[in-house]
Order: structure tokens, then C-alpha cells, then sequence
């Protein structure tokens, strides 16, 4: 059987042809369309008699007939020639997408708002309500408020090769937590209960921990000498909490104790190769100032990130070296609308580019 390449390449040349074809016999059937009307008005001016004029109308209705007969064939054989060329054409599109490295398609977005990857959860917790939320656990300090709630949970996605673009598969390690908050006065206890549910980068990585005051879109790193993790007391001016990501599927649990004058705070995952790798739109741990989220620190040039934040019940993994853009279809529309097409893009993952390997967390 014939390939269908050598197909396409035949069809091509057929198109090739007739453009041609069509040029050089454009001028002419323009001339000759005008000649006809001239005819045609010619012989309506000659026409003297009834007779003659009864005549002239039989044997035009018979050729109107005619020539709709024509017409019809026409219209027939061009709407099968469209759509034998619209197949190769769309072939020859859909090839030179995926002739295309991963970087190059994610180069095509135009990404105009960098907020929107921190619209993928609610980057902040109140405080203040915990004494009223209905849902609470116990544990060692007492009633805690579970986030997020209606069972999902938090993942953090990261490409490891920054500041250098990566594959952009998001799968080079992958977090699954759950955080429990109480507070009495400026005392903030809590846990964070998490799971590596993947690990596709080859380089090693330790994954560290921050926490922040917040304010509307501004955060403040809270300092080390005022958090406790596990019962020890962080290094005041030191770094972040943090530790060596072991193997997939391994889990910790890391109580803390926070002495600080805040109403809302938030806690997300970084991690560190021989540099610190945050989620899209934070500041690195050395910025100790105030600072407004989305900042650009770990966002390139098109404002790509190297690491989102998402809240879901589930969350389908890339498979390795596979575009997020095939993983999850309904990402770009969203990317490129700004986040208000598709919001829940990552509830509709393509099973033929990723798949769930996400082990149930440890109480």
C-alpha cells in the first residue's frame, strides 16, 4: 500500500499545479466572463418580437436547467476536493507541533498575568476563624483546623534545573501535604503531614519548608527564632527549615510551633539543588522584607515558572519528559485567558501522558 506521506506529497503537488494553473487562466476567464455580458446585452437589444422573444426564453429555461445540473456538480466535486486536501493539511500542522521540543511549545504561550499560577490555591489562612470552623482534629496541642478542606490536598510541583529551562514535565519532585492549624494568642501550632508522590530529576534535591505572615498580596518571611519544628528551634538568621528528599513515596510529619503576632500566615514547599528553587511568585529566603506576590525571582522571561502550588483531591503525574501541555489539554486555554477558561484544567488529565502513582498519607 501506498504511505500516506507519499499520499500527501502527491496532493500537494496536484495543489501546486492548479495554483498555477489558476493564475495564468485567471485573466482570461475574466475576459471572457465580460465578453458574455456584453453578448448577453447585445442580444436583448435585438430582440424585436413575441416570437423571437418566446423562443429565446424556451431554450434559456432549458439551459438554466442545465446549467444548474452543472452548478450542482460542481458545488459536489469541490466540497470532496476541500476535504481531500484538508486532511493532509491538518497532518502537516499536527506534525509540525510535535516536531517541536517541549521549551519551544511552552515558548508559544504568551502568558500576560504571572498571578495566575498563584490562583491554583488559596495562598493564605485566617487565623482568626479557626475557633469557628466546624471541621477540627485533635492532636498533641489540642483542636486543629485541617487545609484544604473537602478532601483535598496541597501539591508542589518543581523543575529542578534552575535558573537553566527544563523539560517542563513538572514532575522532577512532586509533594503532597496536609497542614492542621490552632492558635491561642500569638501562640500558632500546627503540623504538616506529606508524602514525595514523585521524583523524575536526576540531580539531588533537598526539599525545606517556609512560613509567612500575610497581608492582603504582601508576605513576610517569619523568622527562624520564633518557629520550633519537631521541638528544636530553628537557627535564628539561619536558613529554612529543610531536609534530603530520600526515595518516592516517602512520608514526614513535622509539628511546629510558631510565637508570632499574626492573623494570617501561609506555608509552602520549596526545594534546593545548589540553589533555592521556590514556588511562582515568592521572593528567595534571603529577602527578609515585605514583599507582593507575584515576584519575579523564579519566573522567566515569559514568565514560565519553575515550581506552581495546587489544590486538588487528586493530581494525574506527567509522564517523564512529557509536556504538560499534553498531560493536561486544558492548560494552555487556561495559561493564555489569563485563568478564566478552564479552572479546573487539572481535573481532566490525557491518561495517555500521565499517570497516578500517589500513595494514600499517613495519620
Amino acid at each position: 500500500m501506498l504511505g500516506h506521506g507519499f499520499i500527501c506529497g502527491i496532493q500537494h503537488l496536484i495543489v501546486n499545479t492548479l495554483i498555477v494553473m489558476f493564475l495564468f487562466l485567471g485573466g482570461t476567464v475574466f475576459v471572457l466572463f465580460g465578453t458574455m455580458i456584453f453578448l448577453q446585452t447585445l442580444k436583448y437589444s435585438i430582440m424585436k418580437t413575441d416570437y423571437i422573444k418566446n423562443i429565446y426564453f424556451i431554450k434559456k429555461s432549458k439551459r438554466n436547467k442545465t446549467n444548474s445540473s452543472r452548478l450542482q456538480h460542481l458545488i459536489i466535486i469541490s466540497v470532496l476536493f476541500s476535504l481531500f486536501f484538508t486532511s493532509c493539511l491538518k497532518d502537516d500542522i499536527d506534525e509540525d507541533v510535535l516536531s517541536l521540543s517541549n521549551k519551544e511549545r511552552m515558548h508559544q504561550l504568551q502568558i500576560n498575568n504571572p498571578s495566575i499560577w498563584n490562583s491554583l490555591t488559596v495562598q493564605t489562612i485566617d487565623l482568626t476563624t479557626l475557633d469557628t470552623q466546624a471541621e477540627s482534629l485533635k492532636s498533641a496541642f489540642g483542636k486543629m483546623q485541617e487545609y484544604p478542606k473537602g478532601g483535598k490536598y496541597y501539591f508542589s510541583l518543581f523543575e529542578d534545573l534552575f535558573p537553566s529551562e527544563g523539560d517542563y514535565d513538572f514532575n522532577d519532585i512532586i509533594i503532597k501535604s496536609k497542614l492542621g492549624l490552632s492558635k491561642k494568642g500569638n501562640e500558632i501550632t500546627g503540623y504538616i503531614d506529606s508524602e514525595l508522590v514523585n521524583k523524575g530529576g536526576s540531580l539531588p534535591v533537598a526539599i525545606g519548608l517556609m512560613f509567612y505572615k500575610v497581608e492582603g498580596k504582601k508576605y513576610t518571611r517569619i523568622p527562624n527564632k520564633t518557629i520550633k519544628i519537631n521541638g528544636v528551634q530553628l537557627e535564628a538568621g539561619g536558613l529554612p527549615w529543610k531536609k534530603s528528599s530520600e526515595k518516592l513515596g516517602e512520608k514526614w510529619k513535622l509539628e511546629f510551633e510558631i510565637n508570632h503576632k499574626s492573623n494570617n500566615i501561609w506555608i509552602n514547599y520549596f526545594i534546593y539543588t545548589d540553589r533555592e528553587i521556590l514556588t511562582s511568585g515568592f521572593a528567595p529566603s534571603e529577602v527578609k522584607e515585605e514583599f507582593e506576590v507575584p515576584q519575579s525571582d523564579f519566573l522567566t522571561d515569559r514568565n514560565l515558572p519553575w515550581g506552581l502550588e495546587i489544590e486538588a483531591k487528586s493530581f494525574a503525574i506527567p509522564n517523564e519528559k512529557e509536556l504538560f501541555l499534553n498531560a493536561y489539554p486544558e492548560f494552555e486555554e487556561w495559561a493564555t485567558s489569563g485563568g478564566t477558561k478552564n479552572k479546573k484544567w487539572f481535573e481532566s488529565p490525557d491518561e495517555n501522558y500521565s499517570h497516578y502513582n500517589i500513595q494514600r498519607l499517613h495519620r
